[in-house]
């Protein structure tokens, strides 16, 4: 117990030190001490140890907003490598982070976060009698400043919830910058009786509201799904931690209510991966032309030469200049499992600058799945492109069978799974497959061929090695489906809803390589492409004109061959019918026009629209800046005549 005392004693005078500058502290438990007693030597009283462990082992999406006195974070958690930067923000100055790594239990990824996490941690060593090791790293000179006044951006955020509306507000940080607060004080002040405040969770406004509470205004939390649906609207709307809400409420609420401030950090472990900064940050741009945008740099739940910090940054951001100290291999190649560590840590930021889905855990994943295959194209020593490939499939017959059955859904399978329990095709299960996890490709070279040429060598290496089909799953855009197309991928699957990362429905793809894969596809193909156009119908996902006119393209399979259907659909071409009474003949013409080069005319995109969704024609004779149904109709047929010939001769004009 001696020893024991002893570091804990050097411990506690580094707490003592840490809290006069406003500094957090980070302990690695490497020893044989069991976590249990290391929490009482750290946290003696009972109920803060209690509360040190309901912070550190509840649900992440409760964590998001609020502050922590102490956290212990075990590398046995299977969620380890997405809580531990979740929660480390939430601590506040004079806090203690504690890691549980023993070093006979821990991961490549484990081993690896250690050593870069040492030079500002204090590290406990040892077996039967543990000794502490202190922080290597210099501290910087004590700050005496105090936090930045937000009053100046108060008064400009307070601008949003007054005049016109549609002018929103959004503030993006890293954790501990005080939005928070800063969203608090602004409640407190604002002029409206109808406010409303929401968030993912009612964790995540609780400072919020606390901080407006103190100023002598009490506000509830609004489920965001029940404000849209059940209502009343308010006049305005300040949304806490914006990342963390799947991104279609995020932007009907936008649309919904006319003053809105939000404020989000965009770390990836909100729940939406980069969905915020990769997909929604430009949207909000283009479509708010007087919104604003404003980034806290400066924290205010901890000074700003807190090692804690410098640490989680020496793991999780990319090298200052934006340049990484890995050489990228020329062209496109498969990465060696022996790789050097640095390899991983760049694909990894290469992934969180161009991958909507990108989150902390895949740093984890490069490390520690031997099974993943790693890709990456490299110009010039830069690394421009990565492509991540996960082995599915391969199943015994009997488990496929019970996945068909909905019996089974074994882990690890996911476009395996979908092509077999959703599509019934159990050969999907049988057959080895590989699935794209990610891809993605520096933001300034996209454009150029790079992500064609990476899924090109892939695709040749998936074929040597046996593999018998590619599958890949996105959230759908035009730009997309084209692309994927274009690398030899075929539709499958058009999901029932949009997804909370992207946005959008998601679509399923599938590239066969083996002739058992390609029978597989061809016989399901009209069963497919009959259930995708089903979807493209009033019964299924939301989508905008230029996507399910673009869908429609690229269904999969020839379009039926029907002579009724080719004469019915002349006679409308020739003006001798209107469009209700042939529609269904029309629309399988439009299958086949659509199957020409090139992107779908406007005109098309309506006749899409007007097939597949019944839009009114006044609809579509403003989409088209046309007079009238006649007009508007005159152009549909002209612009089908157009598309048939380029596939084929019309057949009567």
């Amino acid at each position: 117990m001696a020893s024991l005392a002893a570091w804990q004693r050097t411990l506690e005078e580094g707490l003592r030190q840490a809290a006069e500058r406003r500094h957090r502290l980070l302990l690695l438990n490497t020893s044989a001490l069991p976590q249990a007693s290391l929490l009482e030597a750290l946290w003696p009283d009972a109920e803060q140890r209690e509360r040190v462990l309901a912070q550190s082992q509840g649900p992440l999406a409760e964590a998001l907003g609020l502050e922590s006195e102490g956290l212990c974070l075990s590398g046995e958690a299977p969620d380890f490598a997405e809580r531990l930067p979740a929660l480390a923000g939430t601590l506040r100055a004079g806090g203690l982070l504690v890691l549980h790594l023993p070093r006979e239990r821990t991961t490549p990824f484990q081993r690896w976060l250690c050593q870069r996490l040492a030079p500002w941690a204090y590290t406990l060593r040892g077996d039967e009698n543990p000794h502490l090791l202190p922080p290597s790293a210099p501290n910087a000179p004590a700050s005496a400043e105090a936090p930045p006044s937000a009053d100046g951006l108060l008064d400009r955020l307070a601008r949003a919830l007054t005049g016109r509306g549609h002018r929103p507000a959004l503030v993006l940080g890293g954790r501990g910058r005080g939005k928070s607060t800063l969203l608090g004080q602004l409640a407190a002040g604002a002029p409206h009786a109808e406010l409303a405040v929401t968030g993912p969770h009612p964790h995540s406004t609780a400072m919020l509201r606390r901080v407006a509470a103190a100023e002598g205004r009490r506000l509830t939390h609004r489920a965001p799904d029940l404000l849209l649906s059940e209502g009343p609207l308010p006049d305005a709307l300040l949304i806490d931690e914006a990342a963390g809400l799947p991104l279609p409420i995020l932007t009907a609420l936008l649309e919904a209510v006319p003053r809105v401030v939000l404020a989000t950090t965009t770390e990836g472990y909100e729940g939406t991966g980069q969905s915020l900064r990769q997909r929604f940050l430009g949207a909000f741009r283009e479509r708010y032309r007087e919104g604003t945008v404003w980034t806290l740099q400066t924290p205010h739940r901890f000074a700003a030469d807190d090692p804690l910090e410098a640490a989680l940054n020496a793991v999780y951001s990319a090298p200052e200049g934006g340049s990484s100290p890995w050489p990228a291999p020329e062209g496109p190649g498969r990465l060696s499992p022996e790789a050097p560590e640095e390899a991983w840590t760049a694909l990894y930021h290469c992934l969180r600058d161009a991958h909507y889905r990108a989150r902390p855990r895949d740093l984890a994943q490069l490390f520690d799945d031997p099974s993943l295959e790693r890709w990456v194209l490299g110009r010039d020593g830069e690394l421009r492109g990565a492509l991540l490939l996960k082995p599915e499939g391969g199943l015994p017959r009997a488990l496929a069978q019970a996945v068909v059955q909905g019996q089974r859904r074994p882990p690890g399978h996911h476009g395996a799974s979908i092509l077999g329990a959703q599509l019934g095709l159990v050969d999907a299960l049988t057959l080895k497959s590989l699935r794209v996890q990610r891809l993605a490709i520096a933001p300034d070279h996209r454009g150029r061929g790079e992500g064609a040429a990476l899924v090109t060598a892939a695709r040749a290496s998936a074929a040597s090695q046996g593999y018998a089909y590619l599958s890949v799953s996105f959230g759908a855009t035009e730009a997309l489906v084209r692309f994927w197309h274009r690398c030899g991928f075929r539709l499958a699957r058009l999901g029932h809803r949009a997804g909370n990362a992207s946005g959008a429905p998601s679509v399923l793809m599938v590239a066969p390589l083996s002739p058992a894969a390609q029978q597989m596809m061809l016989n399901a193909a009209p069963r497919l492409r009959e259930e995708l156009r089903f979807r493209l119908g009033p019964t299924g996902p939301a989508l905008t004109a230029e996507l399910r006119t673009t869908l429609l393209q690229h269904l999969p399979g020839p379009p039926a061959f029907s002579a009724g259907a080719e004469e019915a659909c002349a006679r409308w071409l020739a003006g001798e019918v209107v469009l209700e009474e042939v529609g269904a003949s029309v629309l399988c013409q439009l299958e086949k026009a659509l199957k020409g080069p090139g992107q779908a005319a406007p005109a098309l995109q309506a006749l899409t629209e007007r097939l597949c969704l019944g839009a009114p024609w006044a609809r579509l004779s403003a989409k088209l800046g046309l007079a009238g149904r006649r007009a508007t109709e005159t152009a549909l047929r002209e612009a089908l005549k157009e598309a048939l010939r380029e596939v084929r001769p019309t057949p009567r004009s």
